[in-house]
């Protein structure tokens, strides 16, 4: 790639930034395919069921008084998606426990 330093730095971040992340998708926990977009999920009463809802986070949005029962979803090796509940209390445990699956 030599002479151009941006060409060089593209092609640097696409071979290697690339590999990581198909690293990261291709390793597997326990039958468990590793998802690093897993998101967390509440189980809300709505007027004549119940519903899964997601629990938005990003800027500016506040979590950190969210409490309650959280889900994941994650998808097993055979292509199934299960509710598989969390133990944690609060947000941010749900958030650490949801990195170990």
């Amino acid at each position: 790639m030599g002479s151009n330093p941006t060409l060089s730095a593209i092609f640097f971040f696409l071979v290697y930034a690339n590999g990581y992340v198909m690293l990261r998708f291709e390793r597997r926990f326990g039958g468990v395919m590793a998802q690093s977009g897993l998101s967390i999920y509440q189980r809300n009463r709505t007027d004549r069921d119940w519903r899964y809802q997601r629990v938005e986070e990003g800027r500016g949005v506040k979590t950190g008084r969210i409490v309650g029962r959280f889900y994941v979803r994650p998808t097993q090796a055979d292509g199934a998606q299960n509710w598989k509940p969390l133990t944690a209390e609060s947000f941010e445990q749900a958030k650490v426990e949801h990195d170990r699956i």
